[in-house]
């Protein structure tokens, strides 16, 4: 633990998310990496009976074996690319939490308060939802207790702007997820409190010219995660979202 008060303690904050920038990006390229290009456990091919009616042999069947992917290589190539992701977004966390532990040490508040809903979007990202809603629940009470008047608008930021998980943007330039491009569409969902979207509907400019587009930009919302919404009562059930 960094034992640093005033200033120099400020200073160790913006290389620790250096830090976590430079993983975060490794994170974003892992990602966009196909699962086809991980090494795999086992064969890659497997041999798999087939056999067809042969009608003029009086309706046996003619059997052979051909060679067909093996399922178990490819989900081991899945589990590759998670580890391979996750291992970046660890570090990642590490990171934040020295954020803060500084920032409480220090009691930099809107600091702290925005490293540990970035902890949160680690935790979502995870699957590991109470950690995740503990984390956002800290955060959103550190702003709502802060008399900062700058603690509105990172509530502003952190809790009602829509938010695709992982995001880091509002600590650096570059890392900030591709937006969810809509063609000139509107859509609209519920966001519920596993930061998933449901009931997803076009609102406006779709039209029978678009249905693929349409189509496209449903798939992407429907498999998107983003941070859901708080409110003095904690985390909100579901919300109407327009995107």
């Amino acid at each position: 633990m960094e034992q640093q008060q005033g200033a120099s303690a400020s200073e160790l904050i913006d290389p620790l998310y250096g830090q976590a920038a430079v993983e975060y990006r490794r994170l974003q390229i892992e990602t966009r990496k196909p699962v086809n290009s991980y090494r795999g456990i086992g064969p890659e091919l497997i041999e798999e009976e087939r056999c067809v009616d042969a009608e003029d042999r009086g309706g046996s069947a003619i059997c052979g074996y051909v060679e067909v992917p093996n399922r178990d290589y490819i989900d081991s190539q899945v589990e590759a690319k998670r580890l391979a992701t996750g291992m970046h977004w660890d570090v990642v966390a590490v990171s934040l939490r020295r954020i803060v532990a500084i920032s409480k040490e220090n009691q930099y508040l809107l600091e702290e308060a925005e490293a540990t809903t970035h902890l949160g979007d680690y935790h979502l990202a995870r699957g590991e939802q109470p950690s995740a809603i503990d984390a956002y629940n800290t955060a959103y009470q550190l702003l709502v207790d802060n008399a900062d008047p700058d603690a509105t608008v990172w509530m502003q930021r952190l809790f009602t702007a829509i938010t695709i998980v992982p995001s880091l943007s509002t600590s650096f330039a570059g890392a900030v997820p591709t937006p969810i491009t809509t063609h000139g569409m509107t859509f609209g969902f519920n966001l519920n409190s596993s930061g998933k979207a449901e009931d997803i509907e076009v609102l406006s400019g779709g039209s029978r010219k678009n249905r693929k587009e349409q189509q496209s930009v449903i798939n992407i919302i429907s498999g998107a995660l983003f941070r859901p919404h708080f409110d003095d009562n904690g985390v909100v059930e579901s919300v109407a979202i327009e995107l």
